[in-house]
């Protein structure tokens, strides 16, 4: 990614612009393909240099036929405030080659995922982290061992896959359902799905220069080789032995719901989404059941692949600045609940929210990482924005590392 606020054109350069070829477009940079292979920030400062000079922005083509705008963190605020003219979903579905899932939701997919996590997740953070706490303590055990015993260096990423993996299956299914083979599955299934949005479509020279080819091959071997065969028969089994039988309370109604504990076990995530998708009497019909499966495949993606890739960046720059770790072990030592036998912090939900230091530090990497997927939008229709005009149907995603860059610091004078 680009340090600066960059509009993606996602659809084919010639289908973007017909209709639209005497309106202001902004003027065509130079191209460097390596910028496309690596995308961190030095790849591509040439064209921000180009972007700087001119008034509103740089369009460029692109080796899988798109076009991107960058633009300066003037009109930041408009793209992410005209929801009228910049739509979020639209905009998260097309980064994500998710489109299709928009008509089948009736434009609800993410927004259903959002009420699922600020309803079902946010208010019972507490009981959450009780319960994954001991996984991470474990794999954390785990990955100073392995390190002390290899010494071609440990994985990161794999390690906190597997981590979140089994974290979030507490979190999502419950714990009666943890076992290697579900923690398997789900790791596949994320990965899977990351190749498909296009994560690494840019890595691939067959993906670059064939992308709709590329596409299609990436579906098919993750819908008939991984879906049909082990991620649907993984979860609906669980989903309908869980929901099966159940009077479920509508979020929008006042129904008593008959609750039951199993073995006091916590209720996991999925009863709360099943509530979304109640039909009047409380129930789940079996439509909704695989409707309910899919939501929880884009609860394990995001989790899973998403948060394993934060995790490891923000690792990754605290091994880069060595002088924070004593200040962060010192606030996390002052906050924490408790101190087990072992010498482990205790750290419980309320207890991480006292975390300002750690707070400030992740978030600092994350404004620095810049590529955050609720900051993408797609044009509802031909848009004016700095004197010049953004077709419609087209990406446009500002860039939250240039917010705080100026010319002289990424030495573009």
């Amino acid at each position: 990614m680009l340090p600066g606020n960059v509009c993606y054109i996602s659809t084919e350069v010639d289908r973007a612009f017909q209709g639209t070829r005497r309106a202001k477009t902004p003027p065509i940079g130079g191209h460097t393909g390596g910028g496309n292979v690596h995308p961190p920030q030095g790849g591509l400062r040439d064209r921000s240099k180009t972007a700087w000079s001119h008034n509103w922005g740089l369009a460029e083509r692109q080796a899988l036929l798109q076009l991107e705008y960058i633009v300066n963190e003037e009109y930041t605020k408009d793209v992410l405030s005209k929801d009228h003219e910049f739509g979020f979903e639209r905009g998260v579905a097309t980064i994500l080659n998710l489109s299709y899932l928009i008509p089948l939701s009736n434009g609800k997919f993410f927004k259903d995922l959002h009420m699922m996590v600020s309803g079902g997740i946010i208010p019972r953070m507490d009981q959450f982290i009780e319960q994954i706490f001991p996984i991470f303590e474990r794999q954390a055990k785990e990955v100073v061992h392995e390190s002390q015993q290899s010494q071609a260096g440990v994985d990161l990423f794999e390690h906190s896959r597997r981590c979140i993996a089994e974290a979030m299956i507490v979190v999502g299914f419950g714990q009666d359902h943890v076992n290697e083979h579900n923690i398997k599955i789900a790791e596949e299934v994320a990965d899977a799905i990351a190749t498909v949005t296009g994560i690494y479509q840019n890595t691939s020279p067959f993906a670059r220069t064939f992308p709709k080819t590329w596409k299609v091959i990436t579906w098919v071997k993750m819908m008939f080789g991984l879906m049909a065969f082990k991620y649907f028969p993984m979860t609906l089994p669980i989903i309908w032995k869980e929901v099966r039988g159940r009077k479920y309370r509508p979020l929008n109604s006042g129904m008593l719901e008959q609750i039951e504990e199993e073995d006091g076990n916590r209720e996991p995530l999925l009863h709360y989404a099943a509530r979304m998708y109640t039909n009047s009497e409380g129930a789940i019909s079996l439509p909704s059941v695989l409707w309910l499966s899919v939501v929880m495949l884009a609860f394990i993606f995001a989790s899973v692949h998403q948060t394993a890739g934060v995790a490891v960046w923000v690792m990754y720059e605290l091994s880069l600045r060595k002088e924070y770790i004593p200040v962060i072990r010192e606030e996390l030592s002052i906050i924490a609940d408790s101190i087990d036998k072992t010498g482990v912090h205790r750290l419980s939900y309320e207890a991480l929210r006292r975390a300002t230091f750690l707070d400030a530090f992740t978030r600092e990497v994350l404004r620095l990482k810049g590529d955050t997927l609720s900051l993408f939008r797609v044009t509802t229709g031909d848009v004016s924005l700095g004197g010049y005009t953004i077709p419609e149907g087209v990406a446009a995603v500002p860039l939250l590392a240039r917010q705080n860059l100026t010319s002289s610091s990424v030495n573009y004078q």
